[in-house]
């Protein structure tokens, strides 16, 4: 089958933490289980929602808006008394395939990432590989969920189903055939990278009347990645570059840069360098 019309420009948007590298929020057994997890992200999401009609809660009732969540967790969870007027629509992880209730949202909210039931899959693996797994022994993973340590087609079975339930949400509102805006608080698995070129990484910072705006993430070690080039750089004009578009104290950020180069070291070295007749410390590839 192929579409008889061009792909739509829709955007996806992982949704990150200010200070760490990785998604919010992973999975969705951390989610159900803490209640401060879900109060942060109801506040995130009552940022979005602004931010989409330019801070005017009266404008909210215009957004047509779909969430994926949690079976386990009541979609109240996510809404504060602002958002809860938005028109609104919600599907529950592991009931996603073949429905179309989100089709006709502009913007889709997917809350977490789906993990497998760790007790159901290897029925699943059975039908699937016409055999019982070798071993079904698991280990808990950090963020929630779990893997397999005994069976190494059994564990690429379970990333197999949770990456391919990750790919059907974002496909509830039919982002290829209209423009849509998809938030992702969780993973976005690597085929959706592959459909979609605009995936953009946004975060949260507090405004000078202590409100949240959305902003873009930024990644302090692309950011270096890319001052240094293939060229290299003076290390005090990449401090400077790093305190202008960060902030901070340029002490520490000195530092940080060092750590980077040193968690690189196979890649990037410092070195003295003189440049038109002046020497200094020089961050460069080796």
């Amino acid at each position: 089958m192929t579409l008889n019309q061009p792909r739509a420009e829709s955007t996806i948007y992982r949704v990150r933490s200010p200070t760490h590298p990785n998604a919010w929020y992973p999975h969705v057994t951390s989610i159900v289980k803490s209640r401060i997890e879900r109060a942060t992200i109801k506040e995130r999401i009552e940022t979005i929602l602004l931010s989409l009609v330019d801070y005017e809660p009266s404008e909210l009732k215009n957004l047509n808006v779909g969430f994926i969540k949690p079976k386990k967790v009541e979609l109240e969870d996510f809404l504060t008394s602002w958002t809860s007027y938005v028109r609104k629509s919600s599907l529950n992880f592991g009931n996603l395939r073949g429905s179309n209730l989100l089709e006709y949202c502009d913007i889709l909210i997917i809350v977490g990432t789906y993990v497998v039931n760790v007790e159901e899959l290897p029925k699943d693996f059975e039908i699937f590989y016409h055999r019982k797994p070798w071993s079904t022994q698991s280990e808990k993973l950090t963020g929630g969920g779990y893997h397999y340590v005994g069976d190494s087609d059994l564990e690429n079975f379970r990333k197999m189903c949770e990456d391919y339930e990750m790919y059907q949400a974002v496909h509830r509102v039919r982002p290829a055939l209209k423009e849509k805006k998809v938030y992702v608080f969780g993973l976005v698995p690597e085929e959706i990278f592959l459909e979609f070129p605009n995936i953009k990484d946004v975060t949260f910072e507090k405004d000078n009347e202590g409100g949240m705006r959305l902003v873009e993430w930024k990644n302090f070690e692309k950011f270096v990645e890319e001052k240094i080039g293939n060229k290299g750089i003076s290390q005090r004009d990449l401090v400077n570059a790093v305190y202008e578009e960060f902030g901070g104290n340029k002490e520490v950020i000195r530092r940080k840069i060092r750590k980077f180069v040193a968690k690189r070291d196979g890649e990037y070295i410092i070195v003295w360098k003189e440049v038109m007749g002046k020497g200094g410390l020089h961050v460069q590839r080796r």
